[in-house]
């Protein structure tokens, strides 16, 4: 669903929005009462359209919340994929939280999805908001690459090859190190290899890009 048709979609269920423009700050508390209230899939994916392209904290944590209150696997993935090119810090915030989600077997699509939208936002931060996007890279290298979680540790990598910075390197041969290590000292997270083949394949782009 584009944009402009979940305007339409919403406009059509309430006259009163008929001569709201997009970009009036009164859609933050139409789609929040939607989300809070509304039962109706057809809306609630309008609203979710809409939610994903306003850059708002407020708007962020009620669509995350709704997120996690859905266990609808097609409506979770749709939340995600609204906030493609959104640039807002506590959006890239939740989909930091969302690289290693796994309530449900297609999360995968949710970690996928998440991984791409911060690398996508890292790429606009860079040229519009430098610093923000140095805080984000930070956070990658010192946090989400050393989390217990082994799919936000697999997708931090994937993240960190996909930004093409050789930066990443000694961070990536050192995490590789350790992650090694682990199965030395019997640990049996099925996850661990998986990381490790991560790793090896970034570390390789990087050294055949150089």
């Amino acid at each position: 669903m584009e944009l402009k048709e979940a305007y339409e979609i919403l406009k059509k269920h309430n006259n009163i929005l008929r001569l709201l423009p997009p970009h009036s700050p009164l859609w933050k508390r139409v789609v929040i009462e939607i989300l809070e209230k509304s039962e109706d899939i057809e809306i609630i994916k309008a609203a979710i359209v809409i939610a994903g392209h306003i850059e708002d904290a407020e708007v962020a944590k009620k669509l995350y919340d709704f997120f996690k209150k859905t266990k609808n696997d097609e409506i979770r993935k749709k939340v995600i994929e609204s906030w493609n090119g959104n640039l807002d810090e506590k959006v890239i915030e939740i989909e930091f939280e969302l690289l290693g989600v796994r309530e449900s077997p297609l999360d995968r699509y949710v970690r996928q999805i998440a991984s791409h939208n911060i690398v996508d936002a890292i790429k606009k931060l860079n040229a519009v908001k430098p610093n923000l996007a140095r805080i984000f890279i930070s956070k990658l290298r010192n946090v989400s690459l050393h989390d217990s979680n082994t799919f936000t540790r697999m997708n931090t990598v994937i993240i960190m090859r996909l930004l093409g910075d050789k930066m990443f390197l000694k961070d990536l041969e050192k995490r590789l190190e350790i992650e090694k290590k682990l199965i030395q000292e019997g640990n049996d997270d099925v996850g661990i290899p998986f990381v490790i083949r991560e790793i090896e394949k970034t570390i390789l782009f990087y050294k055949e890009k150089s």
